[in-house]
């Protein structure tokens, strides 16, 4: 049996563990049953255009021939795979082995279930998105983030708040060397600003028009003069000060820690917010754990990510990755799929991480590690599985004892119930990566906000 997967400790060790209960248990795979991994590439988060050359690898796996049985996928390409005929659904053997769907949340779930067909994928893993902002540039400009609406016990973050801080940072003694606020950061990603102002969940443009594109346009409109008032209020200030948004790998760790043999780590040296270069930005939520594992003495807090207005509900965005099986693969691929997205593969993969990583030298009274981890407790997070009740236990023995940052985890977790996932739409990726170009095109380049989703439209169907 071959499943396709990346290559990297934390899948590894998910393999290894499988085997391992096999042998000594007879669990997770049947006896007599192999498994070869075939290496395929990682992919950190879904907004840019980086994903193509992994699409592409993906690609040229599937038309090679080699028969793969379970295969591992950002959840929003199984729209894509499953329209290419590749995916075996999952309704059957869920009702025959009554595997108890709930201990998933609904937002991990959502976009691996195709509408009249079923189940199509099980998450792996769920990474959320939350504000981030240097409390140390607020107190220079003479700010107090409880006052600004950025204080995440009593949140009044919105659009304007966001605005308005941005434009007040820029007053501070040594503004002219770093940006508050980059309105072209692709974490701050134009389709969830165009949730925000009333568009439909599903937007991929079909050629055939669809209802729901008057109100996607009419929100996009919106949505994108927001950031294009932005950016020119704040270009006028912050003219030749340009920044580069590296992205945040699902590891949560820092490449300045050593001895990351397997591990993929964060290059936190080159991230503006680190440096300080920039303010306040819109993250993963695995950044808490990428600064934890960098430096964590420094002076940031976090609040959710901002709401259209006062009145509106807070719409925040994850990301999801997980398995599929593939169509004419075997049902031993089903008993491997379940192991690996199951709490026992996800806290062997947590373990497995950790136990590389150094331990905390000096750690204090509040610091907390699972008692079968060697050693003192690690600067590291575990990733969010997608399951509450293992991410809430992983959240309580994974504790830096820095008050701040283990509340910045807590509330990434928290902030998952806000989160909305991509839905269930061929073409998601290509069509992210239209609205993307566009709305950079609005804040760089002076693109008319009106004419933004019909400029997207035209790229994505002219490809």
């Amino acid at each position: 049996m071959r499943v396709a997967m990346p290559n990297d400790l934390a899948h590894a060790t998910r393999i290894e563990r499988a085997r391992e209960l096999q042998m000594s248990r007879g669990e997770a795979l049947r006896p007599g049953v192999s498994v070869e991994v075939v290496a395929m590439p990682d992919a950190p988060n879904v907004w840019t255009s980086d994903g193509s050359a992994r699409s592409a690898g993906v690609e040229r796996l599937l038309a090679s021939g080699t028969p793969i049985d379970v295969i591992w996928t950002p959840h929003i390409d199984v729209a894509d795979l499953h329209a290419y005929g590749r995916l075996r659904t999952l309704d059957d053997l869920v009702k025959r082995d009554r595997v108890d769907l709930k201990g998933f949340m609904p937002q991990a779930l959502r976009s691996g279930i195709a509408p009249e067909v079923g189940l199509l994928a099980l998450p792996e893993e769920i990474a959320g998105r939350q504000l981030y902002f240097r409390t140390d540039h607020l107190t220079e400009a003479g700010l107090d983030y409880r006052r600004t609406g950025f204080d995440f016990e009593r949140p009044a973050i919105t659009w304007e708040a966001l605005r308005r801080t941005a434009v007040s940072l820029e007053g501070a003694p040594a503004a002219r060397s770093r940006v508050s606020f980059d309105p072209a950061h692709e974490a701050l990603t134009g389709i969830v600003l165009a949730w925000q102002s009333g568009a439909p969940d599903l937007t991929v443009p079909l050629r055939t028009e669809p209802s729901r594109y008057k109100p996607l346009k009419r929100a996009g409109a919106e949505a994108f003069a927001w950031l294009a008032s932005v950016a020119s209020e704040l270009g006028a200030r912050v003219r030749n000060r340009t920044v580069s948004w590296p992205s945040v790998s699902r590891t949560g760790v820092s490449a300045s820690v050593p001895g990351l043999n397997g591990v993929l780590p964060d290059d936190m040296s080159r991230h503006p917010f680190i440096s300080g270069k920039a303010s306040i930005c819109i993250e993963s939520s695995r950044f808490v754990s990428s600064i934890l594992s960098h430096d964590e003495t420094l002076p940031f807090r976090v609040v959710e990510t901002p709401r259209r207005d006062g009145g509106s509900s807070v719409i925040g965005w994850a990301d999801v990755w997980g398995y599929c099986m593939l169509r004419g693969g075997s049902d031993d691929g089903w008993d491997l799929l379940r192991y690996l997205t199951g709490e026992d593969a996800a806290y062997a993969s947590a373990r497995a991480v950790a136990s590389l990583l150094p331990a905390v030298t000096e750690p204090g009274s509040k610091s907390r590690k699972p008692s079968d981890l060697p050693g003192g407790p690690r600067r590291w997070f575990p990733p969010f599985s997608g399951r509450l009740a293992l991410d809430r236990f992983m959240t309580q023995n994974y504790r830096s004892g820095n008050k701040i940052i283990d509340e910045a985890n807590d509330h990434a977790l928290e902030q998952l119930r806000h989160a909305r996932v991509w839905p269930f739409q061929t073409g998601s990726r290509r069509w992210l990566e239209a609205v993307e170009t566009v709305r950079r095109a609005v804040v760089r380049d002076g693109m008319d906000p009106r004419n933004a989703i019909d400029e997207a439209r035209t790229l994505f169907l002219a490809r």
